[in-house]
């Protein structure tokens, strides 16, 4: 079940410079897209040990399966490592070139594995279940 609410673990807004923390509810890493609003200017964004850095004026789409960044002109040229998400909480640092208020939307799609041999389940009833 997805949780009500989960929207605000998967939003933030940065003014200048600040971390936003998105949750993966999944149980594998996922690669994000981030939506990017606002003013900017050179933006630098920190997850993990990975760092990427672009010039961003106006929307921008960060694709970090397809590693690309884009706005309404086309592809934009980056610098640095496009990143995941690991399960749970992850901190996300923007640095934003100037002290306007930006905001990040990521969207991913959970991934989730599952360690159960359904083979191995007996779906028939026992006799003691019908009984109760």
């Amino acid at each position: 079940n997805i949780p009500i609410g989960i929207d605000a673990y998967l939003k933030g807004t940065v003014y200048g410079s600040g971390d936003i923390e998105i949750l993966n509810f999944g149980e594998r890493p996922v690669r994000p897209v981030l939506e990017i609003s606002g003013s900017a200017d050179e933006i630098i964004i920190t997850a993990g040990d990975k760092k990427l850095s672009f010039d961003a004026f106006g929307r921008v789409t960060v694709d970090c399966e397809n590693q690309s960044v884009t706005d309404v002109d086309g592809d934009i040229s980056v610098s640095g490592e496009f990143f995941e998400l690991a399960a749970g909480v992850n901190v996300i640092h923007i640095e934003n070139s100037n002290t306007s208020a930006i905001n990040i939307e990521v969207k991913y799609s959970p991934e989730f594995t599952y360690g159960v041999d359904f083979n191995s389940i007996n779906w028939a009833p026992n006799k003691e279940e019908e009984e109760c």
